[in-house]
């Protein structure tokens, strides 16, 4: 009996040392803090949200008119992102809203994405200030939170053109071409002296006179036609609203037209032969124009190239749905950016006028003109060409001359801010420029 005790403590004994051995072995190679890795068949995919953009500046829109502005969110995760209502639990107040919605109740896939526009369409002047929120299952933030900005103002400002008219040891006189239309987008006459403040590196100036221009000065006028397969179907009333326009200048005016998609393609040189440009207009580009995308940016800058040299008051008309992609909506597929081709055109005094056509990127549309001294139409169809050409046409043939005497020489950059203060309608115009050197 004591036998059998013995034997049994020592098969005991020998158990517990071969577990605490196999336990030693098990722990050597690894932190014995650190949890033990999943397997990765066993690891469960998760989702991630990427939004372009999480602060909207507007600046500053006219009243009755609208900015759109593209917000894109982007699933960066290995799961599927499920997007909730988008500005439910924190809602946009007028003059803000959503519109073309493609991403609320949506599942994106993996490394997929989708798009909503934001609007500003404000019907009172002022400063706007919102926010909203995008709610989803994203395990790195499963709500986001977009700020949006935005100033309502009785009237557009443009500063389309400086000149330099005489430089002296220390100062300069400067000379502002400037047009100021009203909400309807119609040349507004009769200010004086008194209507406009001036800032020069937002030290106020002394403006010497104000006059309005009794003979136009002459424009020159590149227009630009997108024909990439998104506004195809629409380009029969493109085509007829811009030969209209081409009715609208005056004889000592002069216009290209350059039809892109891939490519650009200058259908006609600058002319004032209205025969010339209306075959131009009417003539369907070659097979090498493509449709392997949209090449908004380098277009642009083709365009900001060719007008440069123009001796005239320079203005690039832009009939597109203003989004720089590939065939499957990857943006930004050309070699300039959309700040280079801004700045481009600024240095060479070129201000761009935008119409919006389709499913529009307003952000980039209205960000090209504000920046240039031009002005964002956004359109419900192509019908309503025809009237924004007149609207660009009167914008572009009535102007104001202001001079003042600048105290900047040098290469350094001159930023104006010109605004018009008479009655209770106001406006504001912003150029950079170079004075005496």
């Amino acid at each position: 009996m004591k036998r059998d005790i013995s034997t049994k403590f020592v098969c005991t004994l020998s158990l517990i040392v071969m577990f605490l051995w196999l336990a030693s072995i098990g722990c050597k190679g690894r932190n014995a803090d650190l949890p033990l890795e999943q397997p990765p068949s066993e690891q469960q995919p998760s989702a991630q949200i990427n939004v372009s953009s999480r602060q909207i500046a507007n600046g500053n829109v006219v009243l009755n008119n609208i900015s759109d502005q593209t917000i894109s969110i982007q699933n960066t995760g290995s799961g599927t992102l499920t997007i909730g209502q988008i500005a439910q639990v924190n809602p946009l107040a007028p003059p803000f809203s959503i519109v073309s919605d493609a991403c609320s109740g949506q599942a994106v896939q993996p490394s997929a994405a989708c798009s909503f526009n934001v609007r500003f369409d404000p019907t009172s002047q002022g400063t706007f200030t919102d926010s909203f929120d995008i709610p989803s299952n994203a395990s790195n933030e499963n709500s986001v939170t977009v700020d949006v900005t935005g100033s309502g103002k009785a009237l557009r400002v443009a500063i389309n053109q400086v000149n330099i008219i005489s430089c002296s040891t220390g100062t300069g006189v400067l000379e502002l071409i400037v047009n100021v239309t009203d909400q309807n987008n119609t040349f507004l006459p009769g200010l004086t002296f008194g209507d406009f403040q001036l800032k020069e590196n937002d030290v106020p100036q002394a403006i010497e006179s104000v006059s309005q221009l009794t003979t136009t000065v002459p424009i020159s006028v590149a227009m630009l036609l997108d024909y990439s397969g998104s506004v195809q179907n629409q380009l029969p009333t493109i085509e007829a609203a811009s030969i209209n326009f081409i009715g609208y200048l005056n004889p000592d005016d002069e216009a290209s037209i350059i039809k892109f998609a891939t490519i650009q393609q200058q259908m006609c040189s600058f002319t004032s032969d209205t025969t010339v440009l209306t075959t131009a207009i009417n003539t369907a580009p070659s097979s090498e124009l493509g449709n392997g995308g949209t090449y908004l940016y380098d277009t642009l800058w083709f365009a900001v190239d060719k007008i440069a040299v123009r001796l005239k008051h320079k203005a690039i008309v832009l009939v597109s749905d203003g989004r720089d992609e590939d065939p499957l909506g990857v943006p930004n597929v050309s070699i300039k950016t959309l700040d280079e081709v801004i700045a481009y055109a600024t240095e060479n005094d070129v201000a761009i006028y935008t119409v919006g056509l389709g499913e529009v990127n307003g952000g980039v549309m209205n960000h090209l003109a504000s920046e240039t001294g031009g002005q964002y139409y956004y359109l419900t169809n192509a019908d309503q060409l025809t009237g924004i050409y007149r609207s660009i046409s009167d914008i572009l043939l009535g102007q104001y001359s202001i001079k003042y005497v600048s105290s900047q020489h040098g290469s350094s950059p001159i930023m104006l801010e010109l605004d018009v203060v008479g009655g209770v309608d106001e406006g504001v115009g912003v150029s950079q420029t170079v004075g005496c050197p």
